[in-house]
């Protein structure tokens, strides 16, 4: 189904949110953050636009990308207007505004090569607005990101209905559903990483150079992509309020080895020293040990990581009533400027470290709300070329809980 361009000229006055840069109280404006955040986790660089139904003559164009020009945001209005009556139907369209040239979606086609998809949001058949995306580029659509695509815009659409009817419920809605999401996607993953684990192994027949070096590149992409919907989805329960801490008293010293234990080959390959300093007064804390123990692979990862020769050192030691664990490295070390954004979702250092190592952008917004259900905290001091110090901070009262109720 083709055509050359929008069948209508437009009606209704066109009101424009840029959104993109903001971090957005409301419940709506939190979930399109939320949702525009999983798209661009699913397709890296993607662009997008949400609309509303138009109410009173009125059309909403919530931008979450750089601006773009007038006249293409004129096609997009043309487009709404236009196919109203198609996306009230659940039709979705491929679009190129220069030249103009429109294609409808169709479940026999695999791939579509127009850069801009307009689709629809409707819940229980009713139309609420919908998604402009524009791909990243080359522009090429496939059926197996299109699958995911309807999931996430059907979550939205339940979102969109739960925070204009009850806005508190409207979050704790949508963890459950990415709650349904994260086994929509675990599934497949998982027999992608088994399929391609087995063609490594050669276990059905020898393999040329070149396809080891493919198979090779599909088990890293598939366990980042695993790693990526695991933190997302932890994410999600935490900002519901539905993640549930399991507190056990713990040995301090037995936690910091077993994630020491996790890094170590990491750190040997590059030459670094790997040690740990704990002060003699620490022995026990009560923690939700594996989330703890989540919380230091991911900050020793990144030291390590980040760090081209000398060390990384865990110094774990009592303040107070708190008990510290500093993760410490020789490394590249954060500028200033950059610093306040190393706890916001995907927000990762431009540094060309970060490219040979692939990170999902979340590691240390997860590392912090963890540490923060305990009642603790992450704080960061740097020095560009000097290296930086991470510091896990949890407080001791709950240990000394524990002893009273035991007692």
């Amino acid at each position: 189904m083709k055509s050359a361009s929008p069948r209508f000229q437009p009606q209704l006055n066109l009101v424009i949110t840029w959104a993109g840069g903001a971090t957005e109280e409301s419940p709506l404006g939190q979930l399109r953050q939320q949702t525009m955040a999983l798209l661009r986790w699913l397709i890296p660089g993607l662009e997008g636009w949400f609309w509303e139904f138009p109410v009173a003559q009125v059309l909403k164009l919530h931008c979450y990308s750089a601006p773009l020009s007038k006249s293409f945001l004129c096609f997009c209005q043309e487009m709404i207007e236009g196919y109203q009556a198609d996306f009230q139907q659940g039709q979705a369209y491929f679009a190129h505004f220069d030249p103009p040239e429109i294609l409808g979606f169709s479940a026999d086609q695999d791939t579509y090569s127009l850069p801009f998809l307009f689709l629809p949001c409707l819940y229980q058949g009713q139309y609420l607005g919908g998604m402009c995306l524009g791909h990243p580029g080359p522009p090429m659509w496939h059926q197996q990101q299109l699958q995911p695509l309807q999931i996430i815009v059907e979550q939205y659409s339940l979102g969109y209905t739960l925070a204009q009817s009850s806005p508190a419920a409207s979050l704790g809605t949508m963890a459950l559903d990415l709650s349904h999401l994260h086994h929509e996607l675990r599934t497949p993953l998982t027999g992608i990483l088994g399929f391609s684990k087995m063609l490594k192994e050669e276990l059905y027949g020898p393999l040329n150079d070149k396809q080891r070096q493919y198979v090779q590149g599909i088990l890293l992409s598939g366990e980042h992509l695993l790693s990526l919907v695991n933190d997302f989805l932890d994410l999600a329960k935490i900002d519901a309020r539905r993640e549930e801490l399991f507190l056990e008293v713990v040995a301090v010293e037995d936690l910091c080895w077993a994630a020491l234990s996790m890094v170590q080959i990491n750190a040997r390959e590059k030459g670094l020293d790997l040690k740990l300093e704990i002060a003699p007064e620490v022995d026990f804390c009560r923690v939700d040990q594996k989330r703890v123990k989540q919380i230091l692979l991911n900050l020793l990862s990144n030291a390590i990581k980040f760090t081209l020769e000398g060390g990384v050192t865990l110094r774990v030691e009592r303040q107070g009533e708190f008990l510290t664990l500093a993760v410490i490295d020789t490394g590249i070390g954060i500028e200033a400027a950059d610093q306040a954004q190393l706890f916001q979702p995907f927000k990762q250092l431009k540094h060309p470290l970060n490219r040979q190592t692939k990170g999902t952008g979340l590691g240390l917004v997860l590392s912090r709300k963890l540490a923060q259900l305990h009642g603790g905290d992450i704080y960061l001091e740097s020095c560009p070329g000097q290296g930086s110090c991470f510091t896990l901070q949890l407080p001791l009262e709950n240990l000394g809980s524990a002893d009273e109720s035991e007692a």
